[in-house]
């Protein structure tokens, strides 16, 4: 009894923090973004308040015909409806939409520039044995990439065994693998709706969502820590809610800890979604006593933890990079630019040459503290909250997660044919008809926020069970806002995390139906009575 009195305390509070910081980024997006400029606005077709009243317009009308036609549909289009609702019917429409969106990335495919250019060339050099040509100052600063230039270069290695030996072609490869990322992602998320609500009519409505948000996005075609972590938070949390209570739940916690490890290294956010997995676990089993099966759990990730830290240090060692361990930027580098406010807590290039200047990781981090102590003090109560909330609108306000916006972003386009052009009219930014795409797609990603806060307003009286799975999703969106928040502010940084979004979202509708339904038959029951 105590266990679940602390435990529902902390949903509660959970849930209490997630209302209230979704609300506000809500009010932010409708009533602040008009009139504040920030780091990487973007215009889009349509005001976000226009699309929240049509969301919400959306929802009303759906759930009037919903209920209109469930009778009718259980009765005349049974049988049709079970025969749709099959999972080999979706496994279709996945292969489907799988060939579409490869044939679409064939198209738009580019050399890109910034950060991902270090990443794929080095790679590349790597593969081929050119090893003066090793950007060993980047990697010195930045050595969070170093383990995706060793997949790559392993990748390229094996295109050189194919005659592949040209950029070009292997990126051919590269977007073919995260094209299969993508629409693997989107079964995981059709999975795990049917897994928590067990309605497949919501988890064909997820998948939806996500087609509209993801498949179609053009970030499928950049080979970055964004794109290839995609299925890591969700099949995560996946694992976590295919729980049982058995001995396999020991198969499935090292799986926990195997993505986690990995994930870390690709982009140090996906650790987020487990950090929360661990807080809700922990208070869950705060006063139970240890059992053996837990011990053995905890022994077993001990132990896949240790095996991968050793497999990435070989890995790493085994790259002939000459890094200079002094150059690198800690994490008081990124809180120093998260602080900046004349990028809005976003990426700055004089925060960069700042750090650079310091030639140990002493200095460097001294400097960069005395830079954030002098940052806070030119800080009042007026300028921190304005502060925050052009961070929150940098993270929020892109339902296209800043495609096109990073530095130097496309070097150089592939495909010139004539399907190829008209698809990049629509898919990069200077294309004549980004702007409706980017709007689309804005206005799925401020539908699915505007769901949000129903999970919390009808949250009812959820199992011990669904209360965690729910509140571990709350908490990951917590943690990673709170995270951009703290440190750099990046819309693609929240890429990775729009499955969990959208998996969050349609639980609120789903409550959200679920309270209207109850309420309906209370209202009949006492008719009748």
């Amino acid at each position: 009894m105590k266990t679940n009195k602390i435990l529902n305390i902390t949903l509660s509070f959970v849930q209490i923090i997630f209302t209230c910081m979704m609300l506000s980024v809500l009010l932010l997006l409708v009533l602040a973004e008009p009139n504040v400029t920030y780091w990487y606005k973007r215009e889009f077709l349509l005001d976000n308040y226009l699309i929240v009243i049509w969301s919400l317009i959306f929802l009303g009308v759906s759930f009037y015909f919903a209920e209109k036609i469930k009778g009718k549909s259980e009765r005349s289009y049974k049988k049709l409806w079970q025969n749709f609702c099959k999972k080999r019917v979706f496994l279709v429409v996945s292969l489907f939409f799988f060939l579409i969106q490869l044939f679409i990335a064939l198209h738009i495919y580019f050399y890109p520039g910034w950060d991902v250019i270090y990443v794929v060339q080095n790679a590349k050099w790597l593969a081929e044995g050119n090893l003066a040509e090793l950007s060993n100052k980047y990697f010195s600063m930045y050595n969070n990439n170093l383990l995706l230039v060793y997949l790559y270069s392993k990748l390229f290695q094996v295109g050189q065994l194919f005659s592949l030996t040209e950029m070009k072609d292997m990126m051919v490869v590269f977007v073919f693998l995260q094209c299969m990322i993508s629409s693997g992602t989107g079964m995981l998320v059709f999975g795990c709706v049917d897994k928590l609500l067990g309605r497949i009519s919501f988890a064909w409505f997820a998948w939806i969502l996500y087609a509209g948000l993801i498949l179609i996005s053009p970030w499928v075609v950049v080979p970055y820590s964004d794109s290839v972590g995609l299925f890591m938070p969700l099949s995560i949390f996946y694992l976590y809610i295919s729980m049982k209570g058995n001995k396999y739940d020991i198969i499935r916690w090292m799986g926990i800890a195997l993505l986690s490890y990995w994930g870390f290294r690709i982009k140090p956010q996906i650790l987020i979604v487990t950090i929360a997995i661990i807080i809700i676990e922990i208070v869950h089993k705060i006063t139970v006593k240890p059992s053996k099966f837990g011990i053995k759990s905890v022994l077993a990730c001990a132990c896949i933890l240790v095996v991968s830290q050793v497999c990435f240090q070989s890995m790493i060692n085994s790259m002939p990079f000459t890094l200079d361990r002094e150059k690198n930027f800690g994490v008081t580098h990124f809180l120093m630019m998260g602080l900046n406010t004349r990028s809005d807590g976003g990426y700055s290039d004089k925060d960069v040459q700042f750090s650079k200047k310091f030639s140990t990781i002493e200095e460097r981090k001294a400097g960069n503290v005395k830079k954030i102590q002098k940052r806070v003090e030119n800080f009042n109560e007026k300028g921190w909250g304005m502060h925050l909330i052009k961070k929150t609108l940098v993270n929020y306000g892109d339902g296209s997660f800043s495609f096109g916006q990073e530095g130097n972003f496309n070097l150089e386009t592939y495909n010139q044919s004539d399907t190829g052009k008209f698809l990049q009219e629509i898919y990069y930014e200077e294309g004549k008809y980004f702007p409706v795409l980017s709007t689309f797609q804005h206005w799925i990603w401020m539908f699915v926020l505007t769901c949000l806060p129903l999970v919390a307003f009808f949250w009812g009286n959820p199992s011990q069970i669904a209360g965690k799975e729910i509140s571990v999703l709350m908490l990951a969106i917590i943690g990673l806002s709170l995270f951009e928040l703290m440190f750099e502010a990046r819309s693609r940084y929240f890429y990775i995390y729009a499955p969990l979004y959208i998996l969050l979202a349609v639980c609120g509708i789903c409550n959200a139906q679920n309270n209207a339904r109850q309420k309906n038959e209370q209202m009949f029951t006492k008719t009748l009575q």
